[in-house]
């Protein structure tokens, strides 16, 4: 099976390809198309970055009422902290996988690390492909959470129910945490702006 192929069969007939997946034997072509498709991302959110990332933060700056100053993107901006991430990423992937694998164990799975380890790099290729795009890695991280519950089910043998509540309630969680995280900074920030402008005053 092609890179396409193998995209089109995760991200359209997600069910059908975590049922086979049981045939892949070991990590190294999981592995190999997790290396190919962060490098196509990789690229992309450079070029995006390059292009688009003043505009955005500009946008959110001014979400906030902050002021915003832009600055040029620097050698390292547009290679080596790419490059640095890119590595980090490739080593990291296994870690990640480490802990959903402790995580699933936790909740009745079945499978081996290996199995973990293909389901983590195979539900993430939502992101992989599109999370480059300005605001589209949110819902891309929506459709790998729906992959994440499906492949659970077909790899390690778990329900249905279960295997959303586990994924679905820690996913609120970290959301809630964010969005108060942000609150607080954005509050944090007004506040000290505005100290800020009365002392130049």
């Amino acid at each position: 099976m092609d890179l396409i192929e193998k995209i089109k069969l995760v991200l359209f007939q997600p069910t059908k390809f975590f049922e086979n997946l049981k045939k892949e034997k070991g990590i190294k072509e999981s592995f190999d198309y997790f290396a190919t498709l962060s490098a196509f991302s990789l690229v992309m959110g450079v070029i995006v970055s390059y292009f688009f990332q003043p505009v955005i933060d500009a946008w959110i700056y001014g979400l906030f009422g902050l002021p915003f100053t832009p600055t040029p993107m620097t050698v390292w901006d547009i290679l080596a902290f790419p490059l640095l991430g890119y590595l980090l990423g490739l080593i990291f992937s296994f870690a990640w996988a480490g802990i959903l694998h402790a995580w699933i164990l936790l909740f009745g799975g079945k499978e081996d690390y290996a199995k973990t380890y293909q389901l983590s790099i195979y539900s993430a290729t939502p992101g992989l492909i599109l999370a480059w795009i300005p605001f589209v890695a949110f819902f891309a991280s929506i459709y790998e959470l729906v992959l994440l519950i499906i492949g659970t089910q077909k790899i390690h043998g778990i329900g249905k129910t279960k295997a959303i509540l586990m994924y679905v309630i820690p996913a609120i969680i970290l959301i809630l945490l964010i969005i108060a995280m942000i609150i607080l900074m954005a509050a944090y920030y007004s506040s000290g702006m505005g100290m800020f402008a009365n002392y130049t005053q």
